[in-house]
């Protein structure tokens, strides 16, 4: 398996197509048209430290609602539209990832579910656009990573290529 990750940090969707569309300009690109068959978009529950000297985040009792909406505006249908238009192969598995889990202090399942619910208008915007593919929400921390090997095993899971392809 081969692995290539392109991380777009922030929300400027104008950065992301940028970036990916320059690197078709490049010899056999990491990410060329036509070779991505998974997707993982990730949101975050509180905002990032404001630089890296501040201290540490802190767990805290909820997430934070304007950071939410935030990211829900960013991800708008035309935003999503733009990725789901970049991609020319079709999908085999597209997870949305809601990122810093490890900084909720309640990790009950209706906890849980209230940070699932967060984005939920976005993770149906996501689902409209997948077709074939599998999709799941994934709640984790990239930083602790915590279910991101479940993400890897699912990645394997869904690259490998069906029983009718490998004959071909």
């Amino acid at each position: 398996y081969w692995f290539r990750i392109a991380d777009y940090k922030g929300q400027n969707i104008g950065e992301l197509v940028r970036a990916f569309i320059e690197q078709q300009r490049e010899p056999y690109p990491l990410l060329a048209y036509g070779y991505v068959d998974s997707l993982i978009l990730i949101v975050d529950l509180i905002p990032p430290k404001p630089d890296k000297d501040a201290p540490e985040l802190l767990p805290t009792n909820n997430f934070d609602s304007e950071r939410v909406n935030y990211q829900l505006e960013q991800w708008n249908d035309t935003a999503v539209n733009a990725i789901f238009g970049l991609l020319t192969s079709e999908l085999k598995y597209v997870c949305l990832f809601i990122n810093k889990i490890d900084l909720m202090s309640d990790r009950s399942p209706s906890a849980d579910e209230k940070y699932k619910n967060a984005f939920k208008d976005l993770a149906e915007r996501i689902r409209k656009r997948c077709g074939k593919a599998r999709f799941e929400v994934v709640l984790g921390s990239a930083t602790k990573g915590t279910h991101v090997p479940l993400i890897e095993s699912r990645l394997m899971k869904h690259s490998a290529p069906t029983e009718g392809e490998a004959n071909e």
